[in-house]
């Protein structure tokens, strides 16, 4: 890492700077994903995450010209896929989970999805860094399926993917891109 880089880091560290910015982060991936605050940039996909409302449609005063309201809604289930690893931590959340009983500690975790952006080399400090865009919290996930890999003899070049299913009592999402706002102008108006 860079003298600028340890100064960055030093500066969000002391609360000198409201850190968005991730200088160790690969910048390859566009997103990453963190359950319980251990980050992890190995996955190749995360899928599902969203929300759905379910509107049911009322008649008041006038029965011609009907009103929709949200009535409930439900949170998808989260996807997870990654390539098997030696790191093992979401079979044990599983096994937690699946083995659950009154009075063990709680199986449930949170969950952070975050997209990056790769800043383009060309801006001064920053270049070629990965910036944290936005992100979703997942409260209270619970581990609800695993698909192991799925292995087939004529074909010798596949990937083992790990697919993992996460349920979640609601999902946080950040209404805005806090002070990457900025830098986000900066790079549109020099680009």
């Amino acid at each position: 890492m860079s003298l600028l880089g340890s100064a960055l880091n030093i500066a969000g560290t002391l609360g000198l700077w409201e850190s968005k910015v991730r200088l160790d982060h690969p910048v390859s991936w566009l997103y990453e994903v963190e359950i319980d605050g251990i980050s992890d940039k190995g996955f190749s996909e995360a899928t599902g995450l969203g929300r759905t409302l379910t509107l049911d449609t009322t008649r008041e005063a006038n029965p011609f010209s009907p009103t929709l309201m949200p009535s409930s809604y439900s949170i998808n289930p989260v996807v997870l896929k990654k390539a098997i690893s030696f790191d093992s931590k979401l079979e044990e959340w599983f096994r937690e989970v699946e083995t659950y009983k009154r009075g063990d500690p709680d199986p449930r975790r949170n969950v952070i999805i975050r997209q990056m952006y790769n800043v383009p080399a060309f801006v001064p400090y920053l270049g070629g860094t990965a910036v944290e865009l936005k992100s979703w919290h997942l409260p209270e996930c619970v581990i609800f399926e695993v698909i192991y890999p799925q292995f087939n003899a004529g074909k010798g070049d596949g990937i083992s993917v790990l697919s993992a299913k996460l349920k979640s009592s609601g999902i946080v999402d950040t209404a805005d891109y806090g002070g990457i706002s900025s830098l986000m102008s900066l790079i549109q108006f020099y680009s």
